[in-house]
């Protein structure tokens, strides 16, 4: 088995999400350059990404630097799941376990 590099792992020998991100990173950077995206058009590719995956606001705040969770909710609000589908998932789930 090849060694990972350090900066991919925690100190425990887990991998990092630091590391994961980083290499999702590059990869984007080097997507970006090949299909000639901008810097704006390639911010916004990977903020609805990381929504997409599911990442919690916060932490897409966190990874995009924004001062304050309402700008992230500014700019990427609409993205986020709604919370309506929460109530369908629950229903649907009652009716599966009450039949």
């Amino acid at each position: 088995m090849r060694p990972t590099p350090r900066r991919w792992v925690s100190e425990k020998g887990h991998p990092s999400m630091e590391g994961f991100m980083a290499r999702i990173t590059t990869v984007l950077l080097c997507v970006a350059f090949l299909v000639g995206l901008s810097g704006p058009a390639l911010r916004h590719f990977y903020a609805s990404w990381l929504i997409e995956q599911g990442f919690l606001a916060k932490k897409v705040q966190s990874l995009l630097g924004h001062g304050s969770i309402q700008m992230t909710f500014d700019t990427y609000g609409h993205l986020f799941p709604d919370p309506e589908d929460d109530y369908a998932k629950l229903e649907a789930g009652e009716l599966e376990l009450v039949g």
